[in-house]
């Protein structure tokens, strides 16, 4: 069921932003020499403490843009690549806030915020699932 959404929201990501997610936490890795390439993974899940009836999942979605050299010691690497990647990525998910049939039922989603590395040159947003807890139904 859980996996159901992070494949969805991976296909989704995949598509909208077009670059490859894999599914699965990023490992720890500073910047990408080879390409662009992003991860999909579920946080963690619980019943919501005010609404028992309630399952809210954290499904976060990282990316990492292939690593360009500074051209110089005083010359940073250009920040707008990676605000664009990150616009993008808020953008793919912010149009998934309508609700999505899968398999386990249906997900609200909620887009939560995106995390800018600029050092790793990744970009990490959060997104929460919501539907009824089908253990408490």
């Amino acid at each position: 069921m859980i996996s159901d959404l992070r494949e969805a929201v991976r296909v989704e990501l995949q598509a909208d932003v077009g670059i490859e997610f894999a599914a699965g936490a990023p490992p720890d890795e500073g910047p990408v020499a080879r390409r662009d390439r992003g991860y999909v993974w579920v946080e963690g899940f619980a019943r919501d403490p005010t609404l028992a009836i309630w399952e809210e999942i954290d499904v976060r979605a990282r990316l990492y843009l292939q690593y360009v050299e500074p051209r110089s010691d005083e010359e940073p690497v250009p920040p707008g690549p990676l605000e664009n990647a990150a616009e993008s990525l808020r953008d793919a998910l912010q149009n998934k806030r309508s609700l999505l049939d899968l398999a386990g039922g249906r997900w609200l989603l909620a887009f939560v915020g995106v995390e800018l590395d600029y050092a790793s040159q990744s970009a990490e947003a959060s997104v929460t699932a919501g539907r009824e807890n089908p253990y408490e139904t």
